[in-house]
């Protein structure tokens, strides 16, 4: 278990922090040293990760959170606040419905931006205003994807919101500024995890990034204390083009 100076007074939440990639940062997180809430939907996933995370010496709650609903994104704050506030947010939560724009529903659009869109605004609101209260400053780390950036045929929905998601982290980044809060962006390619696979069925698996690999970037931005600042990370997997 490592015990970074910088992590280990800091409360982190990670949203979506059962399973994939939420999960390694969570493990990340505690690691480091930083008091780690886990936030989703599923107890039992969020205890295990928690377990894990005790059984290697470092400091992690579970808190069961749908944060497409806004009563319960203020309780998980709520929670964060009687430990002091948070520190760290990774607004990492996502649900994919994946096909062609004429074959979806408007119940399944709003599914989807009912959590990936509107659950991150509400999750980095709560965020900021915890951020400015305590004045520590803080980060906030959007997990956004390529598909942030171009169009994917059969996942309009999921591109259409991490789309959205960027354009929030720009306005975020500016108005975050005043309270000392940073927040960045990590933009993943294809990520072994049971969303994208599926919504990519075909790709071969063992190309493919680990979720450890985005816990590298997360940490690395983390770490980012000097007067250099990386707004956006992209991240590609190894065989694929380059640019």
């Amino acid at each position: 278990m490592s015990d970074d100076h910088f992590f280990k007074d800091k409360t982190a939440i990670v949203t979506g922090g059962g399973r994939g990639i939420g999960r390694a940062m969570a493990k990340r997180l505690a690691g480091l040293g930083a008091l780690t809430i886990l936030a989703g939907p599923t107890r039992e996933n969020l205890l295990a990760v928690v377990a894990d995370i005790q059984k290697s010496g470092g400091k992690a709650e579970a808190v069961p959170t749908d944060i497409g609903r806004e009563e319960e994104v203020v309780s998980l704050f709520q929670f964060a606040a009687k430990r002091g506030g948070v520190d760290i947010l990774v607004n990492n939560a996502a649900v994919g419905v994946f096909g062609r724009l004429t074959d979806t529903s408007a119940a399944e659009w709003d599914r989807v931006m009912g959590i990936n869109l509107r659950g991150a605004f509400l999750c980095a609101r709560e965020a900021l205003k915890s951020m400015a209260a305590h004045g520590r400053g803080g980060r906030i780390i959007n997990i956004a994807s390529a598909v942030g950036f171009r169009g994917y045929v059969d996942q309009g929905l999921y591109t259409a919101s991490k789309h959205g998601l960027v354009g929030l982290s720009k306005v975020m980044a500016l108005e975050g500024r005043e309270h000392g809060v940073i927040t960045q962006v990590i933009a993943p390619g294809g990520v072994d995890t049971e969303l994208l696979s599926r919504a990519r069925p075909d790709l071969d698996r063992s190309g493919l990034m680990s979720p450890e690999d985005v816990a590298d970037a997360m940490e690395y931005l983390l770490r980012q204390r000097g007067n250099a600042l990386v707004d956006c990370l992209n991240l590609r997997r190894s065989g694929k083009e380059p640019w």
